[in-house]
């Protein structure tokens, strides 16, 4: 296989969306010797069949490129994300074990023109600053914190939070919402809050990551 070089990291990462198991091997090879063996490509190859296969490798080549080779998943990490495809799942682990780099190889999966909203609940406005800043500087992904703060106005949802209902790809929109609690819920005085305004204009987004500590 001829590799391809576009001249944007978006086309390249969509180029590594739609290849088969033999042109991510090829890719795997052109990696250093020293950050190839990071990637754990015995784990991969152990896994029970071709496509889960595929994906695992998939997660390992977007995530060293996004983070130039900074991050590799480890197995356990490559495990949970795998396993949170098909299913509804539940990872308690200890702060540092990197949660967040879980939620990441789901959400690099995704195509540059797919419409899937990704929702991470996050119990304060604190936190949530230093989770936009990761995912939009580490990973690449687009990502808006939505809290009691945000403002109401319909322009503002329009220009920075993704409508499912369009299809036409809105590169400039965020995909990932990082969402306090209390958005999932009316106001003390009954009103709606901000993301139920944006639930309101677009089909009702499916909760992909939950993220909460």
């Amino acid at each position: 296989m001829a590799l391809v070089y576009p001249q944007t990291l978006l086309q390249f990462l969509d180029i590594i969306r739609d290849e088969n198991f033999e042109e991510l091997l090829v890719r795997l090879k052109v990696i250093k010797n020293g950050n190839r063996g990071r990637i754990p490509f015995m784990f991969i190859i152990s896994l029970p069949n071709m496509d889960r296969q595929i994906t695992a490798l998939r997660m390992c080549l977007l995530v060293y490129y996004t983070t130039k080779g900074a991050e590799v998943p480890k197995i356990l990490q490559l495990h949970a994300a795998l396993e949170s495809i098909s299913r509804n799942t539940l990872v308690t682990a200890s702060t540092g074990f990197g949660k967040t780099h879980i939620m990441a190889l789901l959400m690099l999966l995704e195509k540059s023109t797919s419409t899937r909203i990704f929702i991470t609940l996050s119990p304060l406005k604190r936190l949530q600053i230093t989770q936009v800043v990761t995912f939009l500087e580490k990973y690449g992904i687009s990502t808006i914190s939505i809290n009691q703060d945000t403002p109401r106005d319909i322009q503002y949802w329009r220009k920075y939070v993704h409508d499912t209902r369009k299809n036409a790809t809105q590169l400039s929109t965020s995909r990932h919402l990082i969402v306090t609690a209390e958005q999932l819920f009316k106001s003390p005085e009954g009103h709606w809050t901000c993301f139920f305004t944006y639930s309101s204009r677009a089909s009702v987004p499916q909760t992909d990551s939950s993220h909460q500590r």
